[in-house]
């Protein structure tokens, strides 16, 4: 996702994706132009949970393309300052902290005044998922890009479309390819080994949900192995082995009926009605003894949590220590708004409590109803707490809840951890 700096504004967004087997490659292509008459320097932010996915970014304005290359972290600053200063155009992402805690941000400097065309491209893999025992599905998210809103003027954000392009190949024949999200045009290649798969051209489409595609070949169930070469100049392969049972008690065209109809959901094996994931409260400990690096990583892991929870579900954070305080009075549905409350309330939480007293915030979550019938709750401590034997009666006598434990750092209680968990 990206946030608007200096008038740099968004026109379209376009996304090719290749998959074959249980793999896809996406590659995002987004248009912008700078309305302005003077040179400017903006901000270009991704997420970092994908970075270890990412396979390059590029940048092109007008005839000039950028592309990222590695180098040595001090070095590049000079250079990316030295490059601005003599008025040239640079890009510079260095994997530091943004203003977004789960983001990293690419610097574009000196991109030339009234620039019709600014592209930022970014590559990266995905491994997909298996639904049902029966499908692989491909999963565009809307949370990669800037936050669709309808155009109200022509110097707002927004109202923006995008186009998608996917190819499949597959050694076997494909028998099932499906948009559970969006229409499109499916066209079947020779043998009905590749299919090409586009959002239908005659309307526009906005990118105000994620795009989901699944597909099934006729081999899906049986083990296969997969074996690709690490470059052309290194001697090397990488090979990965699918695996996937058919555990289900309904056929597959049985499922492919209520999939395409639109009664079953891919992601799980619910009906359509019931689409809220969950309802889900952290509980973290900001003890004294969680100091230095302990709350930095838990903060870390707090905010790539919040990015990962699944859309329709709820959220509340609770720190404690001798004294405990939510995030909400009341668990909140995942919108925007709420997620960017909850990031700016991680970024708040220090180890500045004394004490450790868990049992107070347990009993005031298990006071509250829940807001849905998947409440889970997510204790993460570093070490002993106060009232162990009545926080585990309170865990056991609570049956509208699942309690998950994480233990941090090497002092932390087995016997809290432990009796949290069962």
């Amino acid at each position: 996702y990206q946030r608007r700096v200096h008038g740099v504004q968004l026109n379209h967004i376009h996304i090719n994706a290749f998959v074959h087997g249980n793999t896809g490659v996406i590659t995002q292509t987004q248009y912008y132009h700078n309305p302005t008459d003077q040179d400017i320097e903006t901000v270009f932010y991704f997420p970092k949970a994908l970075a270890e996915r990412y396979q390059g970014i590029d940048v092109k304005i007008n005839d000039i393309i950028l592309s990222g290359v590695i180098k040595d972290q001090a070095k590049v600053h000079a250079e990316y300052a030295k490059t601005v200063s003599e008025g040239h155009t640079d890009e510079l992402a260095d994997g530091k902290p943004s203003q977004l805690p789960t983001a990293l941000g690419l610097k574009i400097g000196n991109i030339p005044p009234k620039t019709q065309e600014l592209q930022v491209s970014f590559c990266y893999s995905q491994e997909l998922e298996s639904v049902h025992g029966k499908f692989w599905k491909l999963n565009i998210s809307k949370d990669l890009i800037p936050a669709y809103s309808p155009k109200s003027g022509s110097e707002e954000l927004g109202g923006y479309t995008w186009d998608i392009d996917a190819k499949i190949q597959s050694h076997f024949p494909i028998t099932f390819v499906h948009s559970t999200s969006h229409k499109t045009t499916i066209e079947y290649g020779l043998e009905q080994k590749e299919v090409k798969v586009s959002l239908e051209r005659d309307m526009k489409h906005i990118p105000n949900r994620d795009f989901e595609l699944i597909y099934r070949n006729d081999r899906l169930n049986t083990p296969q192995v997969y074996v690709t070469r690490y470059s052309e100049d290194v001697n090397q392969y990488a090979a990965s082995i699918s695996m996937i049972a058919d555990l289900g008690t309904k056929d597959t065209e049985s499922v492919i009926q209520q999939i395409t109809s639109g009664q079953l959901r891919p992601e799980s094996a619910e009906p359509i009605e019931s689409l809220m994931r969950g309802e889900f409260i952290i509980v973290v400990d900001r003890s004294l003894s969680m100091e230095g690096k302990w709350i930095e990583e838990t903060k870390e892991a707090l905010a790539l949590f919040v990015s990962s929870l699944p859309p329709n579900s709820f959220l509340n954070i609770i720190s404690f220590g001798s004294e405990f305080k939510p995030l909400f009075e009341e668990s909140q549905s995942l919108t925007n708004e709420s997620i960017q409350i909850a990031f700016k309330f991680i970024e708040t939480i220090e180890a500045d409590i004394p004490g450790t007293d868990l049992l107070p915030p347990l009993e005031w979550i298990v006071s509250q109803p829940p807001k849905h019938k998947n409440r889970c709750i997510f204790v993460l401590s570093d070490g002993s707490v106060e009232n162990t034997r009545p926080i585990f009666d309170l865990v056991s006598s609570d049956t509208s809840s699942r309690v998950f434990s994480l233990g941090i750092g090497r002092s932390c209680s087995e016997t809290l951890i432990r009796g949290l968990a069962s």
